[in-house]
Formats: C-alpha cells, sequence, structure tokens
C-alpha cells in the first residue's frame, strides 16, 4: 500500500482512529463471549471451563507478537507494521470462521492474538510520535473511553449476530470491521515516524533498546503495576459468560451487565481526561489502586458474612467501582511508562505492552480457571492484586509528574 496521505487529521479525527485501531483488540474478544456456550456445545468440550481458553490463547498471542511488531515500527514505519499484523489478525478470522474442531479454533484465535498485537503496541508509539506526557494521557484516555464503548456493545451485537446465524458468523463480521479500519488508516493517516527517526531492524539495536527500557525503574514498575491490575480483569473476561450464567442465574442479561460494567472504565476514562491535567497520573494511578483493593476487601468481608454469595447487585455495585477505578488507571501507567522512551517508542511500546500483557495473561488464565460456581476467585486476586499494584505505584513510582 503505497498510498499515504500528507496532511495529519485534527486531534479528534486521530483519536478516534487510534480507538478505533485499539478496539479491534477488545472486538475480538467480547463479541465471542455470548457464542461461547454454543462453541462449547458444538466441540463437546467435557471441562466446562476449557471454553475460556480462546480468550487466554488470544491474549498470548497478543502478548508475544507485540515483541515483534513493536521494534519492526521503529525501523519500517508505524503504518506498514500495522498493515501486517492486520493481515494476521484477518488471517486468524478467517481460520476461526472455518474450523472444525476446538484445536482449530484455538490456532485461528492465537493468529488473531498475534496480529492484534500490531495495533495494539503501534498506536501507543504513533501517539507518543505526536504528543508526550500529560497531554498524551489525555490522548489516551479520551481513546479508551471510546474503545470501552466495544465491550459495552460488542456482547450485544454478539447476541444480535447469533439470533440470524451462527458463532462463525460472529468471525466474519470482526473480519468485516478490521477490513473497514485498515481501510481509515490508509486512506486518513499520513505516517507518523519519519524516515530520518527509524533505527535499523537488527537484533543487537533490538537488544539494546529493551535492556534501556528494562534498566529504567518507571518502566519495571509500569510493568509490574499495569500486568497486575489487569490480571484479574483477563480472569474475569475469560469467566464472565459464566458468572453471570452460572452464579447470578442470568444468562439472558449477561450482555447488558456485562456491557454496564465496560462503561464503567470508559467514565472512568472521561474523567480521567479531566483530572490528569491537574493531578498528575501518579497520583490518580495509586488512589485507584488503592481504592480497588479496599473494595474487594469490603465486598470479600461481606460475602463472608452476609448472605450474598449469589445476590447480583452487591457484585454490580462492587464491579463498577473496581471497574471505573481500572479505567483510572489504564491510560495513565502506560503513558508514565511511555514518557521517558520517546527516543525509542517502538520498543519501548513493545517491551511494555508485550510483559505487561504476559504476566496479565499468566496470572490471568489461572484465575479464569479457579471458577467453581462462585465469584469469589475473582473478587480474591483483585483484593490481592491491586494491593500489590498500589504499593508497586507508591514505592517505585512516587517522583513528582513532569508539568
Amino acid at each position: 500500500m503505497k498510498f499515504s496521505p500528507t496532511r495529519q487529521p485534527g486531534i479528534v479525527e486521530f483519536t478516534l482512529l487510534i480507538a478505533a485501531l485499539t478496539s479491534i483488540l477488545a472486538l475480538g474478544i467480547d463479541a465471542i463471549l455470548p457464542a461461547m456456550p454454543g462453541i462449547s456445545a458444538e466441540f463437546s468440550l467435557s471441562d466446562p471451563n476449557a471454553i475460556q481458553l480462546i480468550v487466554t490463547y488470544y491474549v498470548l498471542g497478543m502478548g508475544a507478537g507485540q515483541i515483534v511488531f513493536g521494534p519492526a515500527s521503529d525501523s519500517y514505519g508505524r503504518k506498514p507494521v500495522i498493515y501486517w499484523g492486520m493481515g494476521l489478525f484477518l488471517l486468524g478470522s478467517i481460520i476461526c470462521a472455518m474450523s472444525h474442531d476446538f484445536d482449530t479454533l484455538l490456532i485461528g484465535r492465537l493468529v488473531q492474538g498475534v496480529g492484534v498485537a500490531a495495533p495494539r503496541a503501534v498506536t501507543m508509539s504513533m501517539v507518543r510520535d505526536l504528543y508526550a506526557g500529560r497531554e498524551m494521557a489525555k490522548v489516551m484516555s479520551v481513546a479508551s473511553a471510546v474503545f470501552i464503548l466495544v465491550p459495552a456493545i460488542a456482547p450485544t451485537l454478539g447476541v444480535a449476530i447469533l439470533s440470524v446465524g451462527s458463532w462463525r458468523s460472529i468471525f466474519v463480521f470482526i473480519l468485516i470491521v478490521g477490513s473497514v479500519v485498515v481501510l481509515w488508516l490508509t486512506l486518513r493517516q499520513p505516517e507518523t515516524l519519519p524516515t530520518h527517526k527509524r533505527r535499523a531492524f537488527r537484533l543487537g539495536v533490538i537488544l539494546s533498546g529493551i535492556a534501556d527500557v528494562l534498566r529504567r525503574r518507571e518502566s519495571i514498575a509500569t510493568i509490574l503495576a499495569a500486568g497486575l491490575s489487569t490480571a484479574p480483569l483477563f480472569g474475569y473476561l475469560g469467566a464472565s459468560q459464566q458468572i453471570f450464567s452460572v452464579t447470578f442465574n442470568q444468562p439472558d442479561n449477561f450482555p447488558y451487565l456485562f456491557g454496564a460494567l465496560a462503561l464503567s472504565i470508559g467514565a472512568a476514562s472521561l474523567v480521567n481526561a479531566r483530572l490528569v491535567m491537574r493531578y498528575g497520573m501518579r497520583f490518580l494511578s495509586r488512589s485507584a489502586a488503592g481504592v480497588s483493593a479496599i473494595l474487594a476487601i469490603v465486598y470479600l468481608t461481606a460475602y463472608m458474612l452476609l448472605p450474598i454469595q449469589n445476590m447480583l447487585v452487591p457484585f454490580m455495585i462492587w464491579g463498577m467501582g473496581t471497574f471505573f477505578c481500572l479505567g483510572i488507571m489504564f491510560g495513565n501507567l502506560f503513558s508514565i511508562g511511555m514518557e521517558p522512551l520517546g527516543h525509542l517508542a517502538g520498543v519501548g511500546a513493545a517491551v511494555l505492552g508485550s510483559l505487561t500483557t504476559v504476566i496479565s495473561a499468566a496470572l490471568g488464565s489461572p484465575i479464569g480457571q479457579a471458577f467453581d460456581g462462585s465469584a469469589l476467585p475473582i473478587i480474591l486476586s483483585f483484593a490481592v492484586l491491586h494491593g500489590l499494584t498500589y504499593l508497586i505505584i507508591r514505592y517505585m513510582l512516587h517522583a513528582p509528574d513532569a508539568p
């Protein structure tokens, strides 16, 4: 694709494009969730938790792909690398749609995950190419708010598609949406990394860049904090359909309940876009992690002392507060980690994104697999891991924000 526009679109369109590119990631997870019982039944899965692997493989592929696509974008430019990744993502969608056994479906999900790693890693670099500091955090927060609309509506879209077709039709829908977003990128967004700022794609250069990232306290702390804080989310995503259908006996209302919690993250991102300029990224991230841990401890205490184990309302109240805190943390943590990495944004985004995702998947999968009919493993994971996140931010990211 040699055609590329030369005029940078306004910040609003740029933010929406970034949101659309990153939303492909969420669409690939959340639109599939309502189809999990049907997929499990078609492939006769004996373990009810085995279906969660379609989320795990996707996330693992995403973590592995970022470590390649990020450095490649520093050498070949942001847009070509996104094209490569989205090509893989669309190929994976085709494999999933045509799969006739569970193993093939998982291979397709892995390919999708590797492919979606390109926009996952490179979009952060694109933002860093054009913006820095709190302004970057503001762009990321607004993009995250738009991005969160996808988890809010994707399960409902999945249900609507299932009403007229099979679960395979959902992958066809994802294929179409991904193609449209690629076309938008092609027609409207210029390359953000000038040729004279590109680095040679050599192993030594990549390893040097990785070492540069990993010897910075902010980067290490960001990787740990972001990985630990999102691990319970991935556990929840894998088990969410089971939680609402089995624990709370709300299978028909699953898309709406799931969407309500997702909107809490979006609302937090909008609030964060206003607050970050005044209070700073570190203070907001630390406060959100601490409040989330406290909410989980309060819920666990009530869970043990009161008969609320199968009551939906207390869970939703806890979930909205907790997911609001997650929304505050999302844009800020990565912005903190990327702030000193402008000279190697591609490698920086790759290392931060890849290691964060691997930590999240490694911890999140056992959390989801621990589902035993109750939401207790999920709640406990938020209490422990967000408590640790608070400590990491408090003692490793305590330097004041740059003005």
